[in-house]
């Protein structure tokens, strides 16, 4: 699958698995890229990083680009790009 998880991982092994929770199952149109410093973003309970990654899709006036920012509360910040990287 092209897209994302959203689950509680219950075990606590870094996968998704028969124990965890899930929440939602996305997927990723083929046009879209998605690309992050990371294969994943985890946030666990206490921790305070912010997670990114970008989102590239290509429409009539060509690519876009916008960048979001994930605090571990839920709270986001998209910023627009110029060009997709």
């Amino acid at each position: 699958m092209n897209g994302w998880l959203v689950f509680n991982d219950n075990d606590r092994n870094g996968l998704y698995d028969n124990d965890d929770t899930l929440h939602r199952r996305v997927a990723i149109e083929p046009h879209i890229k998605l690309s992050s410093n990371s294969d994943e973003i985890v946030f666990e309970a206490g921790k305070t990083e912010v997670a990114s990654f970008e989102v590239c899709y290509e429409d009539a006036s060509g690519n876009k680009s916008r960048i979001i920012k994930i605090k571990p509360v839920g709270a986001n910040h998209v910023i627009s790009a110029e060009d997709c990287s």
